[in-house]
């Protein structure tokens, strides 16, 4: 299946770290050709890497990144409002929906207390978009059609 061996031209893979104060810390950044863990001082560099993946016409894929993430990425950054986002936390209910959970398999946390990595999950993200996309393209065409607008190749809820 060639579309799954693409995936990575069409999709960047995000995932922020927020502190108490509401306010992003960490970003992890995976894409085709830039895989990195910005920390606080960083920001800015993470913001023009962000920004120029956006206008490359890459979407921008993560888990519960739609009702998580990118209201606090837009907060700062707000030229990225219109970004195509591709929620992996969604698409498991449609892929999966008979797991129990829907959680980001995190093999990195040796318990559910340890602290996130920001570069493993959108690393486990992309991953888990593979899977999703190939279960959904099993199911009989009936079924796909029903989760597929004609014409489109992403898709938006912002």
């Amino acid at each position: 299946m060639q579309d799954l061996l693409d995936i990575d031209l069409f999709y960047a893979y995000l995932d922020l770290e927020i502190n108490s104060e509401n306010n992003i810390y960490r970003i992890g950044l995976v894409s085709l050709n830039l895989t990195k863990d910005f920390y606080q001082e960083n920001l800015n560099q993470a913001y023009e890497e962000i920004r120029k993946l956006k206008n490359s016409n890459l979407a921008v894929c993560g888990h519960n990144f739609r009702r998580f993430d990118y209201p606090y990425l837009i907060e700062q950054e707000p030229q990225l409002s219109s970004w195509y986002i591709i929620d992996t936390l969604e698409l498991s209910i449609l892929a999966f929906p008979l797991q129990h959970s829907q959680k980001l398999n995190k093999d990195y946390k040796q318990s559910e207390y340890s602290s996130n990595n920001p570069l493993e999950d959108p690393q486990a993200t992309r991953l888990l978009l593979g899977q999703q996309l190939e279960a959904l393209f099993k199911k009989p065409d009936e079924v796909q059609q029903v989760y597929i607008w004609p014409g489109q190749t992403h898709l938006n809820y912002s």
